[in-house]
């Protein structure tokens, strides 16, 4: 090979690693903007969300429960250990700082109420569907025998994804 060849291959190597440095920002302008990459996650600040209680956000045109229980309320899921529970036993060593749930029914999907805010007093504190059946805990668990039939089995509440930032903040993702 003579001085020629050789300038000529390193002059072709020089121009194509300069081709391929330039085509990088084309090509990461062609991927998600980065509005786009988060568009399914939500910060919300878990700090306001006193022990015992929840809240109601939305997200992904869902709206979703966010629930801290505290001392009377493990006692209460504890007793609901008893009954027919389609989820695990809640004990004080598995019990969650939050539990995070859609809001809707996992029979047909209808918007769900507390019963303690409306005064059923014959079912016990959890959320109900006041469209067709059915009962779950504060914890999601399908509570079987409560407004339904004891041989339907309804599915618990459809967990949400969320990851811990700090002691007060939450994301919530897809």
């Amino acid at each position: 090979m003579n001085k020629r060849q050789a300038l000529t291959r390193v002059v072709g190597g020089l121009i194509f690693i300069g081709i391929f440095i330039a085509s990088i920002p084309f090509v990461k302008m062609m991927g998600p903007s980065d509005k786009a990459t988060n568009k399914h996650r939500m910060h919300i600040d878990i700090s306001k969300i006193e022990p015992g209680t929840y809240i109601f956000v939305g997200w992904e045109r869902t709206p979703v429960i966010i629930y801290r229980p505290n001392e009377d309320a493990v006692k209460l899921l504890k007793s609901y250990n008893n009954k027919a529970v389609w989820g695990p036993e809640i004990t004080k060593e598995n019990i969650k700082q939050l539990y995070v749930y859609k809001k809707t029914s996992t029979y047909l999907g209808c918007s769900l109420l507390d019963a303690k805010v409306k005064n059923i007093t014959e079912w016990p504190d959890g959320w109900y569907d006041p469209c067709h059946t059915g009962f779950w805990d504060y914890t999601g668990r399908s509570l079987n025998g409560v407004n339904t039939p004891g041989d339907f089995n309804l599915k618990n509440l459809t967990q949400i994804k969320y990851r811990k930032i700090n002691e007060s903040m939450i994301e919530l993702r897809k």
